[in-house]
């Protein structure tokens, strides 16, 4: 799976693969660190996404 958002990010645009690798952690309850939260932000701030939009996209049980 990585490897093919990996190519979706190079090959085809960077912010679709940014959306599709916020749906896989959500869809999948993917546990998410404070640490990768505010990495994930910064990225998120880059394509202009907004603080309550990547809130909703990320898991929110607390890890």
């Amino acid at each position: 799976m990585a490897q093919a958002l990996e190519d979706v990010v190079t090959a085809v645009d960077p912010d679709l693969g940014f959306h599709l690798f916020l749906e896989i952690l959500f869809t999948y309850d993917v546990p998410v660190t404070e640490a990768q939260r505010v990495r994930y932000r910064a990225l998120a701030e880059q394509f202009g996404y907004s603080a309550d939009h990547l809130d909703e996209q990320l898991p929110r049980r607390p890890h």
